[in-house]
């Protein structure tokens, strides 16, 4: 029971995660033990895998070893990983009068930005960090994000208009965690008149209760703005471990259940359709085990006084990422990836020297040896045995204008093909566009350069510029690879005028 209580006090006053990418350690006696199960790393990169990423709190030399293809260090920083492993940008804040924000990271506010916008083009930027959070994350009132979302993102967007741009991760999924979501929808549409503007949809995954078992704030806290009666709440004291089984509490020994995992999943799912967004993008940046493990007397038990020893992480570990893998529905996941319901997933995290501090049972690697432990060994081998393969399909194709031009009888045209990578990998060679005419003749290829990322995240272009057309209506497929698969395959009409009209120009 001490250590339960423990707990929960430490995550009501420290939580769980690191702010700005320091690591707070708490202090309370215990010896720092490492787990005695580990394993010398493969030395043969593998990946990247852009399904799999896991956060960067150090030790990150690793990360080619394991196969992942994507990492979140939670501050902003110009940062190149080896391996094509991308980095998710982030952009922290903190809350400043009734409804309004302050940039935190950078240090020197937007202006920060600029640089890394520059030399970084197409990033994935994640606009805060559990920004439904009290006192320990970005904190933020749905309105005060609101107005953070909606200027940082045309911040972004003005200086890089290929930025792929995300919401921040909310602590879990829940039905209040939804309604601060909400709240933050209406606000933007309020502020601005217009629907807001998400490229990338985010979430959190951990099963953690909202309030503890007094009624104040538990590991996840009630969301700022948002009504504590629909909160998920700890056991009160003395009360029955069969409690745990009502569909409001939230249990320690839950943590690790793989059906509440999917049922958050499939809720946010549910929300973004309910809002016509659908046919996004949905990444996970964060999930994990949270209780921590310390060999050492096996800190911390859950109601059934079972500790979260490796075996049974890397259980949860392998449970989740199977169902990620092949979790797909066409009533509710993106369709330009299979259906499936996520995207891109992060575990938590690559290191914790401290065994008694949040996450330390779910950490890659030992703190001593540096060495891969049972946990990401597991993560290894689960990754090694994912074929590699890249899987372009027709994202759009458009269609250019053109005029005769004396003294011929014949205009060019362009035509604008935007291809989309569903494989979990990004491409490394050229990928060659047929474009036939209406009586399917090979007209030629256009070329999309390497380097498309994968998962249904990223797009390459290529045009192709017909010449010779006569004036009027002209329509060609584009086929990718010379397929005829329909998912493969595009169309655009193109117009030949035969007349130009000058229109004067009037300034004053």
């Amino acid at each position: 029971m001490m250590n339960t209580i423990w707990f929960k006090s430490i995550l009501l006053t420290l939580f769980m995660l690191p702010i700005l990418g320091i690591l707070v350690v708490a202090d309370h006696g215990r010896v720092a033990q490492a787990q005695t199960e580990t394993t010398t790393p493969d030395p043969v990169a593998l990946g990247p895998n852009c399904r799999y990423g896991v956060t960067d709190t150090g030790a990150n030399e690793i990360l080619p070893e394991i196969g992942v293809g994507w990492t979140l260090s939670f501050r902003v920083a110009n940062a190149t990983y080896p391996n094509n492993i991308e980095k998710a940008q982030i952009v922290r804040f903190k809350p400043q009068g009734s409804n309004g924000y302050v940039v935190v990271s950078p240090t020197n506010g937007f202006a920060g930005l600029d640089s890394l916008i520059a030399s970084k083009p197409g990033s994935l930027w994640l606009i805060g960090n559990e920004v439904d959070r009290k006192d320990v994350q970005d904190d933020l009132y749905p309105e005060a994000y609101a107005r953070a979302y909606h200027d940082t993102y045309y911040y972004i967007k003005q200086r890089d208009a290929t930025a792929r741009i995300a919401v921040a991760g909310l602590v879990r999924v829940s039905a209040g965690r939804l309604q601060y979501l909400d709240l933050v929808w209406d606000n933007y549409q309020r502020l601005y008149g217009q629907k807001m503007p998400v490229d990338v949809w985010n979430m959190h995954a951990y099963n953690i209760a909202e309030l503890n078992g007094e009624g104040g704030d538990g590991a996840a806290a009630v969301a700022n703005g948002t009504d504590p009666g629909l909160a998920l709440r700890y056991l009160a004291p003395g009360e029955n471990v069969a409690a745990c089984n009502l569909p409001e509490v939230v249990c320690f020994m839950e943590e690790d259940d793989p059906q509440a995992f999917a049922d958050q999943v499939v809720a946010m799912r549910q929300w973004m359709k309910n809002k016509g967004e659908q046919n996004k993008p949905l990444i996970i940046s964060e999930y994990s085990i949270l209780a921590p493990y310390n060999p050492a007397d096996g800190f911390l038990q859950d109601e059934n006084g079972n500790s979260f020893v490796p075996e049974r992480v890397v259980q949860f570990l392998q449970a989740t990422y199977g169902y990620l893998e092949g979790a797909a529905d066409p009533e509710l996941g993106y369709p330009a990836d299979n259906n499936r319901l996520v995207q891109q997933w992060m575990w938590y995290t690559t290191i914790e020297e401290n065994p008694d501090y949040v996450g330390s049972s779910s950490a890659f690697v030992n703190p001593f040896s540096l060495t891969l432990n049972q946990i990401g060994a597991a993560h290894r081998d689960w990754v090694a045995a994912r074929p590699l393969a890249t899987n372009l399909i027709m994202d759009r194709v458009d269609g250019g204008a053109g005029v005769v031009k004396p003294p011929g009888v014949t205009g060019s045209a362009s035509i604008y093909v935007r291809v989309r990578n569903n494989g979990n990998t990004l491409t490394t060679s050229n990928t060659a566009v047929f474009i036939r005419d209406a009586d399917g003749n090979n007209l030629g290829t256009a070329q999309v350069a390497p380097g498309v990322g994968g998962c249904g995240m990223d797009t390459g272009t290529a045009v192709f510029t017909i010449n010779n057309l006569p004036p009027g209506f002209h329509t060609f497929t584009a086929h990718i690879q010379n397929s005829n698969a329909p998912e493969k395959v595009g169309s655009a009409t193109v117009f030949i005028g035969s007349d130009q009209l000058f229109l004067p120009i009037m300034q004053r």
